[in-house]
């Protein structure tokens, strides 16, 4: 049995978000982007099941076409 992770420990510490070449936000949805990001990493919680401890990285792609 895993041993219970600090507290401080079991959140999200870092997301990337790699982008497709060619895309181009807009300011406005550029800045709200920034803004849902900044809060997740402000204030999170995330314990995976399987007793895996954190902290824990994220990083997500869109892929491109073709």
């Amino acid at each position: 049995m895993p041993l219970p992770a600090r507290e401080d420990s079991q959140r999200i510490i870092q997301v990337v978000l790699e982008e497709a070449s060619g895309i181009r936000l807009s300011p406005a949805v550029e800045h709200e982007r920034k803004a849902a990001l900044f809060d997740l990493l402000e204030e999170n919680r995330f314990v995976p099941k399987g007793g895996f401890e954190g902290p824990t990285f994220c990083a997500s792609a869109i892929p491109a076409n073709g």
